[in-house]
């Protein structure tokens, strides 16, 4: 398999740039990186609307086809470049999108996932360009949390693990239309639990009598944290059904702001989403890592003292903004294509 480190073709007596396209597919978004193979270069971004979603919705993948087809030309024609390669990883994998690629199982390497990665061409939307498809991972033997799966952030804990994690506890929350706890020891993927708590804020704004409440969810606002706190503690005291009502109440009969409302909003969602997590945590984790959408990341960091009972005490926690975790995935696919990482004796022995 050729790998990201490729230099240039001669073209008819002129020097044509190869380059090298990095395709993150997300439920929502999709996400483009065009890279020089030669240096590493990043030479060009961009994202589509586009997503699984969309093809769950319409029960077709063409939108997502068009969306990746016009892209490659676009990027192709505006930095005046030959794409060679294309490695794709996320939802892109599934069958909500261009090539559905099982998943492996859990414990994973690193090599576990460069030795899933599955080469075709698919004429109808690169021509002749090779798309190396990037497996998921699947969690089966799950005790108390039962089973789950990722797909795409297997590539990114990969580009976010420091020198030191590889031999230590972390836990990875990742915060997007789907929020993920990833279980990682020794630089092993363990285990992993997944709520849709992106979408559901999303539902709630769109869908129900908290639309009044809150106004535009695009509109920038600065998170309240009086207010993350009492939508934290509703959902702890009642439901997150009974906690919803609740933040119209406070609308109607205390004049919260829109901006409030989001805030409670994102308290209860977070309160929901510990829930869920609390069963991977334990006392003898050494760091928790945030990373994805801002906004999430923000009310989790006021939540996270009320989490006491679960978070050990004076733990590290580390946040990787959204600007920065976008580089995540081209990190993790330059992880898993080396063959220098240095990987656990067994991973049956560590998960």
């Amino acid at each position: 398999m050729e790998q990201l480190q490729n230099g240039r073709k001669e073209q008819r007596g002129n020097q044509v740039e190869e380059c090298c396209l990095v395709i993150d597919g997300g439920t929502t978004n999709t996400r483009f990186v065009l890279v020089n193979p030669k240096n590493g270069k990043v030479l060009a971004r961009m994202e589509r609307r586009v997503g699984a979603t969309d093809a769950a919705s319409l029960s077709s993948n063409e939108k997502l086809k068009e969306s990746v087809k016009a892209a490659i030309t676009e990027l192709q024609k505006k930095n005046k470049c030959v794409i060679k390669q294309i490695y794709a990883s996320g939802m892109i994998t599934s069958n909500a999108g261009l090539y559905e690629l099982s998943h492996i199982e859990a414990p994973a390497t690193a090599g576990d996932i460069r030795n899933g990665i599955k080469t075709v061409i698919l004429p109808e939307v690169g021509g002749n360009i090779e798309f190396h498809f990037i497996p998921g991972v699947k969690f089966q033997n799950q005790r108390e949390i039962g089973i789950d799966m990722m797909r795409g952030e297997e590539v990114e804990i990969f580009g976010a693990l420091e020198a030191e994690d590889f031999h230590k506890s972390v836990m990875f929350i990742h915060f997007g239309s789907h929020n993920k706890l990833i279980s990682v020891q020794n630089g092993v993927i363990c285990n992993a639990v997944t709520t849709i708590s992106g979408e559901l804020i999303w539902a709630i704004a769109k869908e129900t009598i908290l639309k009044s409440s809150i106004g535009s969810f695009k509109e920038a606002f600065e998170m309240d944290e009086e207010y993350v706190k009492l939508g934290y503690y509703e959902t702890k005291r009642n439901n997150i059904s009974r906690a919803l009502f609740v933040a119209r109440i406070h609308q109607v009969m205390n004049k919260a702001t829109p901006g409030q409302v989001k805030s409670y909003l994102y308290g209860a969602m977070t309160f929901i989403d510990f829930q869920a997590f609390s069963e991977l945590m334990t006392k003898k984790t050494d760091k928790i890592v945030l990373y994805g959408r801002e906004t999430f990341i923000e009310a989790f960091k006021i939540c996270i003292p009320l989490w006491e009972e679960i978070v050990p005490d004076g733990i590290c926690i580390r946040e990787i903004g959204f600007a920065q975790s976008e580089q995540l995935s081209l990190n993790g696919i330059r992880t898993i294509l080396s063959n220098c990482l240095e990987e656990a004796e067994r991973a049956e022995k560590i998960c």
